[in-house]
């Protein structure tokens, strides 16, 4: 991972912030992204300290004009990203008859067209240089449904459908499609 250029969104806490320590230990130079600027600028700093190679960019990756600027930006600092962790995400914890439609919506917006969004913008470069990584974080509800998770498992299962065509139209490309599929875990 020496001076691989990673970017991790999603990476101000939970599963994100745990990778960009590791992959950071690792010598990669690390990218993390985030809605919440405060957070994300306590992030960075917290791993800089650690001397972790690691900026901070405000992005909310469900934004199309955020996103491709952070893109850009990221581009024009280190000139190439060889790694993508789709990781930003939110969950929902109610029965189906109870949740509004502006639920599913969010959801959606977030968990899927995003990252998908995330993930258009930076597989083309990946492809000239004809190597790199997109990882998608999933979850075990990608897989199996359950209790008052109507609209979270819904967004996984989408990843995992649009991954796994994905992965088949751009087999030998030299780029690897990889999606993790972590049960419950404790984060905000």
């Amino acid at each position: 991972m020496n001076n691989k250029v990673i970017i991790i969104t999603g990476g101000s806490s939970g599963i994100g912030k745990a990778l960009a320590l590791q992959y950071g230990l690792l010598g990669a130079r690390v990218v993390i992204t985030g809605r919440n600027i405060d957070k994300l600028q306590e992030t960075t700093v917290e791993l800089q300290k650690a001397g972790i190679s690691i900026v901070g960019i405000p992005c909310d990756s469900s934004l199309e004009k955020e996103t491709r600027l952070m893109v850009e930006q990221v581009k024009n600092q280190f000139g190439q990203i060889d790694l993508l962790i789709n990781n930003a995400g939110i969950s929902q914890r109610s029965l189906t008859l109870n949740t509004e439609m502006k639920v599913y919506h969010k959801l959606m917006n977030i968990n899927y067209f995003g990252v998908i969004q995330m993930s258009k913008l930076i597989l083309p470069s990946m492809m000239n240089l004809k190597s790199g990584n997109i990882i998608t974080i999933t979850s075990v509800n990608g897989k199996l449904g359950s209790y008052m998770k109507s609209g979270y498992a819904s967004s996984k299962h989408a990843l995992h459908g649009f991954f796994d065509s994905l992965r088949a139209e751009i087999d030998g490309s030299g780029v690897d499609i990889t999606l993790v599929t972590p049960g419950y875990v404790q984060t905000d």
